[in-house]
């Protein structure tokens, strides 16, 4: 079975997947890419987009379909909205996220 937040509005996971739909365009755009390139050393940064981000970003456009975006992968709780703002593609919660990397808003 699969949980679901009930106190995140439609207009809000609209508006969410209009972001990660975004994101994962810009991460993929070819000329953008080259234009980035031709600046200067981003290749690196580039890489890390479309090997981790793209990735995660897909995942959360799953997780709007199916009902259980919004809920923490380790504990099953809610992740703060104010996270999914910022990193739209978030699978856990600022709680369960380890020490040493976390970050505060």
């Amino acid at each position: 079975m699969i949980t679901r937040r009930s106190d995140l509005s439609q207009d809000f996971l609209a508006k969410q997947a209009a972001e990660i739909r975004a994101r994962i365009n810009k991460y993929q755009d070819r000329a953008r890419i080259k234009d980035e390139l031709r600046q200067g050393d981003v290749s690196g940064y580039i890489i890390h987009k479309q090997t981790n981000v793209v990735p995660q970003l897909e995942k959360a456009l799953e997780r709007l379909r199916d009902g259980s975006y919004g809920i923490c992968s380790k504990c099953n709780g809610s992740i703060e909205t104010k996270r999914l703002e910022l990193v739209p593609g978030a699978d856990i919660c600022m709680k369960c996220i380890p020490t040493k990397t976390k970050r505060t808003f």
